[in-house]
């Protein structure tokens, strides 16, 4: 919980391989230690089908555009985390946050809060 955000990781895993929860797991120490709650789900089951809660509050920060595009459906909202290698179409049209940011942390926090203004303007 940063300002008053409550922020968790949502992250698809191969289930097939023995290693690759762990994996996933300590990229998140690495990457993104602020975020402590981490919810694990297998490739292939859409993480928007996974909220049970009140979706209108989510925001996915996902690295697959398939999956904001997903939670916008669902009526939730995203943001496109760029790893280098992703948005070479900049299909995404939403906000972005770079993964190699020395200030992931607040570039994420900035980035929800200009979806929660949007929000209140609605």
């Amino acid at each position: 919980d940063r300002q008053g955000i409550s922020i968790a990781l949502f992250s698809s895993y191969l289930p097939d391989s023995r290693f690759a929860l762990e994996e996933k797991d300590q990229w998140s120490d690495k990457y993104l230690p602020f975020i402590k709650e981490r919810i694990f789900t297998p490739c292939g089951i859409s993480k928007a089908s996974q909220i049970k809660a009140d979706s209108s509050d989510w925001i996915l920060i996902d690295d697959l555009t398939e999956n904001l595009r997903r939670f916008q459906e669902a009526g939730m909202s995203g943001i496109k985390m760029l790893n280098g290698i992703n948005d070479t179409h900049r299909s995404w049209t939403g906000l972005r946050v770079d993964m190699n940011d020395p200030e992931l942390d607040m570039s994420i926090l900035d980035a929800v809060h200009k979806i929660m203004e949007e929000r209140l303007m609605k």
